[in-house]
């Protein structure tokens, strides 16, 4: 009964999960439109996997990205990108479940940690998100660990299809999020320690060789490219002997652990430093560090709960979370975003696959006497409810509607197993899938118009939106070099709308002075950090600015008042100097953001004089 319940809890979590992803268009968060979906626009754009020029995280791995590609090149556009999410999701619940029937834990437990993770607003944050880097590098991460335990019964090939699969997945997952470097080199560590402890060394040895070949297969790109073209595979951050703008001391300052120390011992440590990263909401916060203490318990305590056999791949389990939690403090960007100078922001987000694993430490290792695992299933049913209680209507019929059918699928399982077994459960299995698919291609036109929608009615707290402007951006001519100016400075700029719908249009990474920007690895760039343009505007000369722009390539540039608020905060400087030195050249323009034609006069003859652009 309690199996049951859980099953249906994870069913109707399910069920909304693919509405909320599947049947609304792609979405789009800041950070989407800054570098995640600039990022695959390039691609396509340049049909290479060339580094983005625009912002620095275009020196991060990007597997996340990559992915989004799959969904986006067979029609050239991005209704079905944010699809990838699913994936993710997927291959998270699947992994946590694996593990779990690994070590013949309680299934309600199992069921309950697994909707545990659904149900947290941290992780559901990703639903509405284009690339959902964290939540892929979670889903990689389990999955590297699933494949990290042998059976006794597994024969060589099942053993070499694991270390395959395994490697695959931990390459996946630091090819995703640089964070997972530390998790992975001890998941590695722990494939070395097999390979020289156990017997038949050499079969055991070759599982190792195909365990790195697959991790560098995924997870080498980014870094290779990186140390190809700045001589840092980890650019732009500085480490060990490697030189990068990103120096030690602005590491350290973008840190929790830096706002933390001055405060080691009192209370505001804990409430305003610690406390904070249980917070998925606290309950399941709290389930995840029960899971490790059942972990730890259950390797120094209570022996008899794990298998003898067991009981080191637990402690792995138990380690990697430990380490990706208690790393994630002293980690750059873990206490501001952006830059040094940044204020405090604690991003618990970036703790999902610390909290992923200590809730699949808790369906695994928790109690499996049935009295027991019911009493241990309220503190998840709690959390699951504290997590949820703020739904709307529509989202608590979707979850009802997805639990009553899968408590009946359940029930039909455990009466007829025959059914869901073999050829059947194959051919249904294939049948839903097919259906799926002629689904969303008939589903296609509406999501390229709710993408669309998502898209020109962006906007971050009451700022206005800069939309309008973006979709008038669509009747350039195909070709056109566009870039922007705000008072954001551009490394941080908004790049995505930039490209076109269909990905038409070449888009300029300028400076304020108009100039092209030099990549962040450049030598006159490489000896300061981007931050530096928060703090220094230059008020370019005319003459100057419109010289650098034509030298740029630019045709047609889009300034925009963001992210100022007020009409009464004037616009960049670069827009006064065009409008004083063309100040017949603007063909859009509202309260917010222009357009401006900087075509040069020669150019005028052979293309016609465009009309004023109007709103779209």
């Amino acid at each position: 009964m309690l199996a049951t319940a859980g099953a249906s809890i994870l069913g109707g979590l399910a069920t909304l999960w693919i509405f909320e992803v599947a049947a609304a268009g792609t979405p789009f968060l800041y950070d989407d439109l800054t570098y995640h979906a600039t990022s695959s626009a390039w691609w396509i754009q340049q049909a290479t996997l060339s580094l983005p020029p625009f912002t620095y995280q275009g020196y991060y791995p990007q597997n996340a990205e990559l992915m989004n590609l799959w969904f986006m090149l067979p029609l050239r556009g991005d209704s079905h990108a944010n699809l990838s999410v699913l994936l993710w999701l997927a291959l998270s619940v699947s992994s946590l479940l694996a593990i779990a029937h690994t070590f013949a834990g309680s299934r309600a437990l199992a069921f309950f940690a697994a909707a545990g993770l659904m149900a947290s607003p941290e992780i559901r944050f990703f639903s509405g998100s284009f690339s959902a880097g964290d939540l892929a590098a979670t889903s990689f991460g389990l999955a590297a660990l699933a494949f990290a335990h042998f059976e006794p019964t597994d024969d060589e090939r099942t053993r070499f299809g694991k270390a395959l699969l395994g490697g695959l997945a931990a390459g996946a997952a630091v090819g995703t999020k640089a964070s997972m470097l530390a998790p992975v080199a001890l998941l590695v560590a722990w494939w070395c320690w097999r390979a020289l402890s156990r017997p038949g060394a050499g079969i055991v040895r070759r599982e190792l060789v195909v365990f790195a070949v697959g991790l560098i297969v995924t997870g080498g790109y980014w870094y290779t490219r990186n140390w190809a073209l700045a001589g840092n595979p980890l650019f732009p951050a500085e480490i060990g002997p490697f030189d990068g703008p990103f120096d030690r001391a602005s590491q350290w300052q973008t840190s929790l652990a830096s706002h933390m120390s001055p405060h080691w011992g009192t209370r505001r440590f804990w409430s305003s430093f610690v406390r904070p990263q249980f917070y998925w909401p606290l309950p399941l916060g709290q389930v995840a560090a029960l899971g490790y203490g059942f972990a730890l318990g259950a390797f120094l305590l209570w022996r008899k709960r794990v298998p003898a056999a067991l009981r080191p791949y637990a402690l792995l389990l138990a380690a990697v979370g430990l380490l990706a939690f208690v790393l994630f403090s002293f980690q750059p960007f873990s206490g501001t975003i952006n830059r040094p100078v940044a204020p405090l922001n604690i991003r618990v987000r970036y703790l999902s696959f610390a909290f992923a694993l200590g809730l699949t430490l808790y369906g695994s290792v928790g109690p499996r006497k049935p009295a027991w695992a019911a009493l241990v299933a309220l503190l998840p049913a709690y959390g699951i409810y504290v997590a949820l209680r703020n739904i709307d209507g529509r989202e608590a019929g979707l979850i009802a509607v997805g639990a009553v059918v899968t408590a009946l699928a359940f029930a039909a399982w455990r009466r007829w197993p025959a059914a869901f077994a073999g050829r059947p459960a194959r051919a249904a299995a294939y049948g839903a899938l097919g259906m799926a698919v002629v689904g969303l291609a008939l589903w296609s036109p509406a999501r390229a118009r709710l993408t669309e929608e998502n898209l020109y009615s962006f906007r971050v707290g009451r700022r206005p939106r800069t939309t309008p402007a973006w979709g008038a951006l669509e009747q350039l001519p195909a070709g056109s070099r566009v870039a922007g100016i705000s008072f954001n400075p551009t490394s941080h700029a908004f790049y995505y709308p930039l490209f076109g719908r269909s990905f038409q249009l070449h888009v300029v990474p300028i400076t304020f002075e108009g100039h092209r920007r030099p990549p962040l690895h450049a030598p006159a760039e490489s000896s300061r950090g981007w931050w530096w343009e928060f703090e220094e505007r230059r008020h370019p000369a005319p003459l100057e600015l419109l010289a650098n722009l034509r030298r740029a390539g630019v045709d047609y540039l889009f300034v925009s008042r963001w992210p100022r608020r007020s009409i009464y905060a004037g616009w960049p400087p670069a827009r006064d100097v065009i409008a004083k030195s063309l100040p017949d050249r603007r063909i859009f323009g509202d309260d917010h953001s222009e357009i401006w034609d900087l075509r040069k006069p020669t150019d005028f003859g052979s293309v016609p004089e465009r009309e004023p652009i109007a709103p779209r």
